[in-house]
C-alpha cells in the first residue's frame, strides 16, 4: 500500500464483464470477469458504494438496457484488435472512469488494462488495485514467452505503482514476491453456494457416469487433452462448454471437428452461467485440463454443489490432495484409469464431494472472501 486513498465509490474495470453482468452467455466472459461481478456485488450487499464499468459486445443491444443501474458502459468492444481502436476505447475508458466519480479503481488480470486503468486511475486522483487473475499474471518464463518488451514493462509498472495487488492463492504471492519483488495480499475467490446442499446428481443411479469441461479453447486450457480422454474412456459421458477465444477462430473449429468424431462427447457452445450451473449439478465430476490457473471458477462452483474435481496437474496451493477434494493425474493415461476405477466406486465421489462443499463454505463463501477485500479497501482508505 503507497498511500491512502480517496474515500467513496469502488470501481471494478472489466471491459469483458458484460455478459457476466446480466448473465448470459458470451465467449468473452472468463473468470477474471465473473469474479469482478460477484465481489461488486458482494460489497454493494454489504453497504459500499461498489460499481461496475463494462464494455459492450459487439452484438448486444446499443441501448443495454437491462444492465443493472451500478454497471457503466465504457465503449463497444471490438471484433478485431487494433492500435488505432485501443487508443479510442482508452479515451472513451477514461471518460467512463471520470464519470463514476470513484475513488479507487480495481482490475483484474488483464495485462492491456492494467496499464491504461492504473494510468487514468493517477490522473483522476484515484486509487488503484490490480487483482492477480491467473498463475501466468506472475510468471517470469511466461511474460517473457508471451508479451512484447514494451507491453511487458508496461504492466509491470503498473504493478510496481499500484496502491495494492492481491492474490486468489499463496503461491502467486510467492511467486510475484520472489520474481519481481512486488508484495500481495490474499483475497481467496469468491463462490455463491446455494442455499442448502444439493445433491451430487439428480440422474439415475443406472445413468452412465457424467464428467463436464468448460472453458476457452485455447493453448493454455489444453483441449486437445480432453479430447484424447475422452477417447480413452468410453466408460463415461463428457459434456463439454467451450468458448470460443477472440482472434483463435481456427483452434475453435478444429476442435469442433475433433470432438464430432468422439461418440461420448458433447460440445454446447456458450450458455448462461445458470445453465452452466444446471449442468455442474448433473455431473459427476467436474474437469480440468490446463497448464495454468488461478482457482479455476469451475472447480470453485463445483464444490458448491458437491462434485468434486479431477485435474491434470493444476491443484490451486495443493488443496485437492491435501483436503481430498479430488483427484490430481499427470498424464491422460493416469486420468482415465482414474476415472475408470470411479465408475464403481460411486461412494468415493459422493465423499469427495462433501469434502469439497464443506471446503468452500470455509474458505471461499461471499461472507469470508467479501469480508477479507473489505479489511484491505478499509485500509486503503484509512477507516
Amino acid at each position: 500500500m503507497s498511500r491512502p486513498v480517496p474515500p467513496g465509490r469502488i470501481a471494478f474495470v472489466t471491459p469483458d464483464g458484460y455478459a457476466a453482468a446480466l448473465n448470459t452467455d458470451s465467449s468473452r466472459t472468463g473468470g477474471a470477469e465473473t469474479q469482478q461481478v460477484r465481489f461488486a456485488s458482494g460489497l454493494r450487499s454489504r453497504g459500499w458504494n461498489a460499481c461496475l464499468i463494462v464494455a459492450l459486445s459487439p452484438d448486444a443491444d446499443s441501448s443495454s438496457d437491462l444492465l443493472p443501474e451500478w454497471v457503466e458502459v465504457a465503449y463497444r468492444l471490438r471484433e478485431q484488435r487494433s492500435r488505432l481502436g485501443y487508443i479510442y476505447d482508452s479515451l472513451k475508458l477514461f471518460a467512463a472512469m471520470a464519470k463514476s466519480g470513484a475513488g479507487l479503481f480495481i482490475q483484474r488480470c488483464s495485462f492491456h488494462d492494467a496499464p491504461r486503468v492504473r494510468l487514468f486511475s493517477g490522473l483522476l486522483g484515484a486509487g488503484f488495485v490490480f487483482w492477480v487473475g491467473a498463475d501466468y499474471n506472475v510468471n517470469r518464463e511466461w511474460l517473457w514467452s508471451n508479451l512484447s518488451a514494451v507491453r511487458r514493462t508496461a504492466y509491470l509498472d503498473a504493478l510496481q505503482k499500484a496502491d495494492a495487488v492481491i492474490c486468489q492463492t499463496e503461491s502467486q504471492r510467492k511467486a510475484l514476491k520472489e520474481n519481481f519483488g512486488i508484495p500481495s495480499i490474499l483475497v481467496p475467490n469468491i463462490v455463491d453456494i446455494p442455499d442448502r446442499e444439493t445433491a451430487l446428481s439428480s440422474r439415475k443411479p443406472e445413468a452412465r457416469p457424467r464428467a463436464l469441461w468448460g472453458g476457452r479453447i485455447n493453448r493454455n486450457k489444453r483441449p486437445e487433452e480432453l479430447l484424447e480422454l475422452a477417447q480413452m474412456t468410453p466408460e463415461w459421458d463428457f459434456l463439454v462448454v467451450a468458448l470460443r477465444e477472440r482472434e483463435l477462430d481456427s483452434e475453435y473449429d478444429g476442435f469442433i471437428e475433433g470432438a464430432k468424431r468422439i461418440s461420448n462427447l458433447r460440445v454446447c457452445p456458450a450458455v448462461p452461467h445458470r445453465r452452466y450451473m444446471e449442468m455442474t449439478s448433473d455431473a459427476d465430476i467436474v474437469l480440468n485440463t490446463s497448464l495454468m490457473e488461478g482457482f479455476p471458477n469451475t472447480l470453485l462452483e463445483a464444490f458448491a454443489r458437491a462434485v468434486p474435481a479431477l485435474t491434470l496437474g493444476i491443484d490451486p496451493d495443493g488443496v485437492i490432495e491435501r483436503e481430498s477434494l479430488g483427484w490430481v493425474a499427470h498424464s491422460t493415461e493416469e486420468a482415465s484409469g482414474l476415472m475408470k476405477s470411479l465408475c464403481t466406486e460411486e461412494k468415493l465421489i459422493r465423499e469427495a464431494g462433501a469434502r469439497a462443499l464443506a471446503y468452500v463454505l470455509r474458505s471461499h463463501s461471499p461472507q469470508v472472501t467479501t469480508g477479507m477485500l473489505e479489511s484491505l479497501l478499509e485500509g486503503l482508505q484509512g477507516q
